[in-house]
């Protein structure tokens, strides 16, 4: 089982129509090529503009993971954020190096897979 990579805007509606309105998801990797393009890593398939939402930052500096909102179908990037476990006090990972998993907190509820044969 792989992160789902969504090729087209369509296949991100299909996914939203399967889990519902209320949820966030967590969807594949990607790279950048020449910076410029976006490519899913495991399939090689160049993300289309449509397919981000409006306003979003792309190409950041920083850590980040990719997540959809089934309401609004579209790809965003959301900034990593770490919790400290003696203050509870959130803190954006900057940089670029990607933090412990264990240590990042996020607002997502579920993680879309697909079945690769």
């Amino acid at each position: 089982m792989y992160l789902a990579e969504p090729q087209t805007l369509d296949d991100a509606d299909l996914i939203g129509s399967f889990t519902g309105d209320d949820s966030n998801m967590m969807v594949g990797e990607t790279e950048f090529i020449n910076q410029t393009h976006e490519v899913w890593c495991r399939s090689r398939t160049v993300l289309t503009d449509n397919m981000y939402w409006a306003g979003n930052t792309r190409y950041s500096c920083n850590p980040t993971y990719l997540k959809m909102n089934p309401i609004q179908p579209r790809i965003f990037a959301q900034e990593l954020e770490v919790i400290d476990p003696q203050s509870s006090v959130k803190t954006v990972v900057t940089g670029g190096v990607y933090p412990d998993p264990s240590k990042v907190v996020t607002d997502v509820q579920r993680y879309i897979c697909e079945q690769i044969y």
